[in-house]
């Protein structure tokens, strides 16, 4: 549960940059998982491993996209 908090802490404070984003959504799944990693099956699990691995690469592949469109990669909402 404190991965889930810390992950949620610097989505809120530092959302202007597409690397901090990822990070904390990163560290947001792994709180997840270790939170339900009792809770639930073996399969269960597995894909929701594939799924957060998936979700990282297409979230690097969007960063270097933006990287390679606009040269930074700072976040205006």
């Amino acid at each position: 549960m404190l991965y889930f908090l810390v992950g949620l802490i610097i989505l809120i404070i530092k959302s202007n940059r597409f690397i901090y984003i990822l990070l904390s959504l990163e560290i947001i799944i792994i709180g997840i998982l270790i939170f339900n990693m009792s809770l639930v099956s073996e399969l269960n699990f597995i894909i929701i491993l594939v799924f957060s691995v998936v979700s990282r690469v297409m979230g690097l592949l969007m960063m270097v996209i933006l990287l390679s469109s606009y040269g930074h990669e700072y976040i205006k909402f």
